[in-house]
């Protein structure tokens, strides 16, 4: 596909990575003169059902204008392959380039609060939320975050495109209640970001095993209390992320959304004692 225009309009330059969806290009808008990225589906196999979801990550996430989420620029189809065009970020994954301080994580955690407020705002929930959905470039406490992807995006309004027995989203991250098959809204996305800061501060996630119903399993009936930073010197032992109580179980005990969320975080950053259910019900867990 490399050297091919896409739509008459969008010349495919080198190919940037894959996912479980699809394939991203570094392309150039012959018409704005800009440089883009491309998303396009990668299996023919996912039928008319990826095709849907494709072209619903477009309508999801052009309703979102925010500095710390990916724009979308346009959606279409030619020759039975659905597109995306996005903005091109140049920098890396979460995944791939984590931060190097606890300040660094903090600066994430505070971004990908407001990001996630705003899109929640507009009665989305992104349901994939994980490292590689989540780029980064900068340095210092200047990182600065982009959250990308909203294949698996949910909108309020709409019916749910999940095949029959599939388990969409990457079960590290999925909330309790998403692993479940239950409804979700945005308190599926502040779990999936606890889960990351957790593991970006520890070096480990909180919940593993060698297969999804286990980890299911642990979500489920496992509480979980602080750990101590491995990754960061002796002064870092305990990262405010490591305790924040998005990740407990029960629903109601998390926070409703990324402002209060980010309200909690910065209070324990700054080392004012915040008591919240979540936190109880987490002690009487262990």
């Amino acid at each position: 596909m490399i050297g091919e225009m896409l739509a008459d309009r969008y010349r495919i330059d080198a190919e940037l990575g894959r996912g479980g969806m699809g394939v991203v290009y570094r392309a150039h808008d012959t018409l704005l003169d800009r440089p883009v990225a491309v998303k396009v589906l990668s299996d023919s196999g996912l039928g008319t059902e990826g095709r849907a979801r494709l072209l619903r990550e477009a309508q999801a996430a052009a309703r979102l204008d925010h500095p710390n989420i990916v724009s979308v620029y346009d959606a279409g189809e030619t020759e039975s392959m659905p597109f995306i065009v996005m903005q091109l970020v140049t920098g890396a994954s979460l995944h791939d380039c984590g931060p190097q301080s606890v300040p660094q994580i903090i600066a994430i955690a505070r971004q990908l609060c407001d990001a996630l407020d705003h899109a929640h705002a507009q009665g989305i929930v992104h349901r994939d939320l994980k490292p590689e959905n989540v780029m980064i470039f900068g340095s210092g406490e200047r990182l600065i975050a982009k959250l990308m992807d909203f294949g698996l995006a949910h909108s309020r309004d709409a019916s749910r495109l999940t095949q029959e027995d599939t388990l969409v989203g990457t079960v590290f991250y999925l909330a309790p209640e998403q692993a479940l098959g239950q409804p979700v809204d945005g308190r599926a996305d502040l779990y999936a970001l606890g889960v990351i800061l957790y593991e970006l501060t520890t070096g480990r996630l909180p919940f593993t095993g060698d297969d999804p119903l286990i980890i299911i399993h642990r979500q489920n009936h496992l509480g979980l209390g602080p750990r101590r930073c491995r990754r960061f010197p002796p002064s870092a032992r305990r990262c405010p992320a490591t305790r924040w109580s998005a990740l407990y179980w029960p629903l109601r005990s998390r926070f409703a959304g990324g402002s209060r969320a980010w309200t909690a975080f910065s209070a324990r950053k700054a080392g004012r004692p915040r008591r919240c259910a979540a936190s109880n019900c987490a002690r009487r867990a262990r």
